[in-house]
């Protein structure tokens, strides 16, 4: 802010009274959001109040009349769950003047707090764990998400930026995907009380990293496979060499690797590699059977991280 700006909010020039800045800005002129005596909304520039230019809603060079047609969109548009940020970047139509259409149509006007997040997001999608993708996903944001208060964040690296598309989609969430293209990562963020709610009650909590347990109970049983290679490509490795010999393996805490070398050993395969312990992390890395555990997490399966993904070890 410049040290000469002066805030007119409150201020009062012949029937104009200034509401508040307004962020639309034409140059490097400061623009107001003004209320006639008559009711109307006007915009108005510092230099044109103070030199008493405008002093009225029809004094008013800077009004801008928009067509039934562009308000009708921008209704159908913040109804649908839009922000009146995102709305005005696309149209050009100040926030100031959005909300006004929206008041003056007995549109409520949401808070902060519900902008970011309504009606944005399928609200529902971790509510019963009942099919490959929910099964998938819960265990992906259980190794590689982040909850933060009533926000979820999932950061990749660039190269991975389709996997984020894919949860998106899942999670029918309109959220951006923000590219960090200096660091390589990429990042997926949206706030719901519900969805984050939901996570915590299987087992996704804030700093979860060193305290997670596997919710196998909340799974169906016919989708363990798909929870467990969602955990796999979040904080696993599938590392193939000269086929058919690889290392398969996933790090976590103590019950999430223990839960996952029980899975395998249930599908008849033996495990003789031992758990390791770095710090506070566990891990294990399997070699015997590679071929074997990399059909069971993968084959026919119809989500997984496209790098991770390898069909010649499928069907050879």
């Amino acid at each position: 802010m410049r040290k000469d700006f002066l805030d007119l909010s409150g201020q009062v020039f012949g029937k104009l009274l200034v509401v508040s800045q307004s962020t639309y800005r034409k140059s490097s002129a400061i623009f107001w959001g003004c209320l006639c005596d008559c009711g109307e909304h006007i915009l108005v520039c510092t230099a044109d109040l103070n030199r008493g230019k405008s002093k009225s809603c029809g004094g008013s060079i800077h009004r801008t009349k928009y067509s039934s047609k562009i308000k009708e969109y921008v209704l159908v548009e913040y109804s649908s769950g839009r922000g009146s940020v995102d709305i005005s970047k696309e149209t050009g139509i100040p926030v100031d003047s959005i909300i006004r259409f929206c008041r003056e149509s007995g549109i409520g006007i949401r808070s902060y707090k519900n902008a970011a997040h309504r009606l944005l997001v399928d609200e529902s999608c971790f509510d019963l764990i009942d099919t490959e993708e929910k099964a998938y996903w819960l265990g992906f944001i259980s190794a590689d998400g982040c909850i933060t208060g009533n926000s979820l964040t999932i950061s990749l690296a660039l190269k991975d930026i389709d996997h984020l598309k894919k949860i998106k989609s899942f999670t029918k969430s309109q959220h951006k995907i923000g590219i960090e293209e200096k660091y390589g990562r990429c990042s997926w963020r949206f706030r719901s009380d519900k969805v984050v709610n939901s996570l915590v009650s299987l087992g996704v909590t804030e700093r979860k990293s060193l305290t997670i347990v596997p919710c196998l109970d909340r799974v169906d049983k016919r989708y363990t496979r798909d929870y467990w290679r969602g955990f796999v490509d979040g904080d696993g490795h599938v590392s193939p060499k000269n086929y058919p010999y690889g290392v398969i393996g996933l790090c976590g805490t103590l019950d999430v690797v223990k839960s996952f070398c029980e899975f395998i050993v249930s599908r008849g395969i033996p495990i003789k590699t031992k758990i390791r312990r770095t710090g506070n992390i566990y891990s294990i890395s399997i070699q015997n059977k590679f071929i074997d555990i990399y059909r069971i997490l993968y084959k026919d399966s119809k989500v997984y991280l496209d790098r991770k993904f390898h069909e010649e070890f499928l069907y050879a």
